[in-house]
């Protein structure tokens, strides 16, 4: 454990010194100004890659790893200033990872406590929080600013964004958040999950079960759905709902079952309703993930009239 200077309250700060969060219409927005306030306080700048631990030190947050359940890989106190990520996570990507999302909790968990609309609280619970921490954590170790090179936005494809990972020393995941939600071209990152919709959730807990007839009786089970998804902001990327379920004989349960990616199908799953011109980049993560399967989608520039 390092010692750090006296707490400063990051998220407080920021809060302080911006505009109201309902006046600005995207959240992703407000997090990216927050990474940018992070940054430009602690004197780290835009370069990669980004030194967290100066930042830590700048606002007086201690750092620790510690055990923690198996299902946690970090952990944090906004009211004391501390981040503890857990000690059986070894790369070195993760660890900064979960340090990058810790920190955007810090600013989530004063927003809690603000007086914010409806609309934007339930955002702050949940997978939909989950889902702003990691795009968040994404901003602040890439910053958008970096990604150009030449002028030219990086391709939305697996071997592009591994290259860019390297460079900024980042996760594949955190590397394709920041790129998709960055990129000019129509794309979208979708995370996949064996699980039960909500409902079926509720009514197994409820201890209801599907009858067959004559004493047959089956549970729910968990099929491979969509536990996130994050797009570009071009016009034109399909809306994927939460808990969709991918066909059986698509490309992703291949990925699944064979336990290995596919770049660059066409063929994905006609269920979704992507198109004909979408390609498709499926990758089979790791067991202990969040998610089993992610899938980088990508259609062609719409020509300009």
């Amino acid at each position: 454990m390092v010692k750090r200077h006296q707490y400063q309250r990051p998220g407080r700060q920021f809060i302080e010194q911006s505009p109201p969060l309902d006046r600005i219409a995207d959240f992703s927005e407000y997090l990216d100004r927050y990474a940018h306030f992070l940054r430009e306080e602690s004197g780290v700048g835009h370069c990669p890659p980004i030194d967290l631990d100066k930042i830590c030190k700048h606002f007086g947050i201690t750092f620790a790893e510690c055990p923690l359940d198996p299902d946690t890989e970090g952990a944090s106190s906004e009211a004391i200033g501390w981040i503890g990520v857990n000690s059986q996570v070894r790369a070195r990507t993760r660890k900064r990872f979960t340090v990058a999302h810790e920190l955007v909790e810090l600013l989530v968990a004063v927003l809690r406590d603000s007086p914010i609309a409806d609309s934007i609280r339930f955002q702050l619970e949940g997978s939909e929080k989950e889902a702003l921490c990691n795009s968040g954590a994404a901003s602040l170790l890439i910053p958008p600013s970096s990604l150009q090179v030449n002028g030219q936005n990086p391709a939305c494809s697996a071997t592009s964004i591994r290259s860019l990972a390297r460079r900024y020393q980042t996760s594949f995941l955190a590397t394709t958040i920041s790129v998709v939600r960055h990129s000019p071209d129509r794309a979208a990152l979708v995370a996949w999950k064996r699980m039960r919709k909500p409902t079926e959730e509720r009514k197994l807990n409820g201890g209801a079960q599907l009858s067959l007839g004559q004493g047959f009786e089956i549970e729910f089970e968990p099929k491979l759905r969509i536990r996130w998804t994050i797009r570009s902001h071009a016009a034109g990327v399909p809306f994927l709902p939460v808990y969709k379920s991918a066909a059986e004989n698509s490309v992703i349960h291949q990925c699944l079952r064979e336990q290995r990616d596919f770049l660059g199908s066409s063929v994905v799953d006609p269920d979704l309703k992507l198109g004909p011109d979408c390609t498709i980049d499926v990758i089979h993560q790791h067991p202990e993930s969040e998610f089993e399967v992610l899938t980088l989608l990508r259609w062609p520039k719409v020509p300009s009239s």
